[in-house]
């Protein structure tokens, strides 16, 4: 079960990383509507989430100690996408900009991926824990 683990963990590293490529644009980053200071935190946490989604996927196949290596990246990554929730909270923002929106069955698409990281991310940690349960069941 560790290598569907690693699996999950690195596909959910990888669309990470994917997201934070796709923010380096003029709706993002260079944005000329974000005040400069703005523009900072921005590319800040998003070069944060990428050496860290990076950090993710060297812990994840690297390495002795496979199965705590794996842990780590699962927390890392869930902490990221954890932050996500919260963030939706903050008043006047938004998931998608205004007319790019979209939705796949009533969802906004970022909202499904958010919720699909983390699941992939309860699934890996909940195989890398499964060998140790079964050896301790009776």
């Amino acid at each position: 079960m560790l290598l569907v683990s690693r699996l999950l963990i690195s596909v959910v590293a990888l669309t990470t990383l994917s997201g934070n490529i796709a923010d380096w644009n003029t709706t993002h980053i260079f944005s000329e509507l974000w005040s400069p200071h703005a523009r900072f935190h921005g590319a800040w946490f998003v070069i944060a989430m990428t050496l860290l989604s990076a950090v993710s996927l060297w812990l994840t196949w690297s390495g002795r100690r496979r199965t705590e290596r794996a842990g780590i990246a699962i927390l890392i990554q869930g902490a990221i996408w954890l932050a996500f929730f919260p963030a939706m909270l903050v008043p006047d923002t938004l998931l998608a900009d205004p007319g790019k929106e979209v939705r796949l069955a009533g969802l906004d698409l970022n909202l499904l991926g958010a919720i699909v990281n983390m699941v992939l991310l309860a699934t890996a940690g909940w195989l890398l824990r499964r060998p140790r349960m079964a050896v301790r069941s009776p």
